[in-house]
């Protein structure tokens, strides 16, 4: 990979924040202080460093992407109100591994989705019984 101070940007946006942003969201927040900036650029950086393994690419179940900087094995909860993903700390990869203990079965790969109502959400009691 070429070095390119945008995408040396972006990483460092990425890697920094604990919100798991959009590309909007990185966009916006580097947009200020670098006038040439397009939203594409944002865009094209951020596929070649997730394909380059520099970030994750988390794709959420309503609403956009989100990237986070953290390419250590971990899970996130996924708020089905708000769409913020949050990392999920208290559970642990070696946890979930125990799951697959069965010798017959050889298993390569899995995701995990922890669908939520965030804690902002639960407190300001939102509606998601039409949540299915």
């Amino acid at each position: 990979m070429n070095y390119s101070k945008q995408r040396e940007l972006i990483l460092y946006e990425i890697k920094k924040s604990k919100c798991h942003p959009t590309a909007f969201e990185i966009y916006n927040e580097l947009k200020p202080g670098n006038p040439a900036l397009s939203l594409g650029t944002v865009y094209r950086n951020l596929k070649l460093l997730s394909t380059e393994n520099k970030i994750i690419k988390l794709a959420t179940p309503s609403g956009p992407d989100r990237f986070d900087g953290n390419t250590d094995e971990h899970y996130h909860y996924y708020c089905i109100s708000c769409s913020k993903v949050c990392d999920a700390d208290d559970i642990k990869a070696s946890d979930i591994s125990k799951i697959f203990n069965n010798p017959k079965q050889k298993i390569v790969g899995y995701e995990l989705n922890i669908l939520c109502i965030c804690e902002e959400c639960n407190k300001n009691n939102i509606d998601v019984s039409n949540y299915k």
